[in-house]
């Protein structure tokens, strides 16, 4: 069986994107070239909206079996629900591993120093389907500031 969880989409990843995609449009709009001479002088900008795009398109979650999976842009990954130790909830994490479009969501810990930082649309669905999985899993809220 196969269950799969939407991302939370934060507004930061939004606003990075309509930001590039505006200076593009204005661009246009106050040259007196064609669309696709424009292109060329803002290619800079057409790689990272393109990526943005794709990781927003792409960005996934599921459990299948007694494995927990994720995908986030060219980032995937598989973590055995058995060797989760724990999983902080609330949490914002700025680098290591993030399979994230949110800032706020959860830290899964696993195996001896491995973890993964990910941000569900409804946390506490994917908390309880873990813990059925695996009720040795220990789960800590953060106190929020």
């Amino acid at each position: 069986m196969i269950k799969h969880y939407k991302p939370r989409k934060g507004l930061l990843i939004h606003l990075v994107l309509a930001i590039l995609l505006a200076f593009l449009l204005i661009r246009w709009h106050f040259s007196d070239k064609v669309f696709p001479d424009i292109l060329g002088s803002t290619s800079f900008l057409l790689f990272p909206c393109a990526y943005l795009l794709y990781h927003l398109l792409n960005t996934k979650y599921w459990i299948q079996g007694q494995s927990f999976f994720y995908r986030a842009g060219f980032m995937k990954g598989e973590v055995d629900v058995d060797s989760i130790k724990s999983i902080d909830v609330g949490i914002t994490r700025w680098v290591g591993e993030r399979a994230a479009l949110a800032n706020r969501g959860l830290l899964i810990k696993y195996n001896r120093y491995d973890d993964v930082f990910i941000a569900p649309a409804d946390d506490e669905e994917l908390i309880s389907d873990l813990l059925a999985l695996n009720p040795a899993i220990q789960v800590n809220h953060a106190a929020r500031a």
